[in-house]
Order: structure tokens, then sequence, then C-alpha cells
């Protein structure tokens, strides 16, 4: 089997993992309520005019931020927009630990960055 049938059956099995289904079932709440719709399509856009600026290389201005944790201290309150950003995190937790199972065995490639990304007190082996 090829490293790209490996991956697609990956993808497959996060699309089918609890935190993932909680994404997506977020997602679709906050679709069916308008308010709640309205009020994360405008975070969206902030957030995406934040990170193209980044990607830049541009400074962001503080008072963009400042508008931007505004916003996200809102719709916080919204327990639409709350849950899908709680399920968001769980997800890219999980992501992350996926990431990092395949990487680590990789760091053969680079004895620095394994050593590097190894917990404290784990044996490198």
């Amino acid at each position: 089997m090829s490293v790209i049938e490996k991956a697609r059956e990956l993808a497959d099995a996060l699309k089918q993992c609890p935190e993932f289904v909680r994404v997506r079932n977020a997602r679709n709440e906050i679709e069916s309520h308008e308010a709640a719709r309205i009020m994360f399509r405008d975070f969206e856009k902030m957030r995406r005019d934040i990170e193209a600026l980044a990607r830049k290389g541009e400074e962001v201005p503080q008072e963009k931020l400042d508008a931007f944790n505004r916003s996200l201290e809102i719709i916080s309150y919204n327990p639409y927009i709350r849950e899908f950003l709680d399920a968001e995190v769980a997800f890219a937790k999980l992501f992350a630990e996926v990431q990092e199972t395949i990487v680590r065995p990789l760091g053969d490639l680079n004895p620095d960055a394994a050593s590097a990304s190894q917990p404290a007190g784990e044996a490198q082996g």
C-alpha cells in the first residue's frame, strides 16, 4: 500500500472520529441560526484578514488585534459558536497528536529536531 493510500485512510478515519464529527455538527448548528451565522461569518473574515497580513510578513495593527479579541469575546457568548470553538480546539489537539505521531519516527533524519520534540523525561529510543 502506498503512502498516499495510507494518508487517505487516515483522512477517512479523522472524518469519522468523534472530535471531527463534533466540529461538523457544531458548524451545521451555526448555519441553522441566522444570528450565529452572521456573527461567525464576520469573525472569520476578521481572522482571515489578520492571517493574510501575518503571512505577508506585515505587522498586524494593534487596533485590528483588539477588535478581533473583542469579537472573540462577544461571539463566545453565543452557545452555538462557543460549542464550535470548543470542538475546534478538541480536534486541533487530536490533530497535533496525530502529526506528532507521524513526525516523531522521522526524527532520525534530523536528530536535533527529534530531541527537541521529545517530551521532558521521555527516553529516546
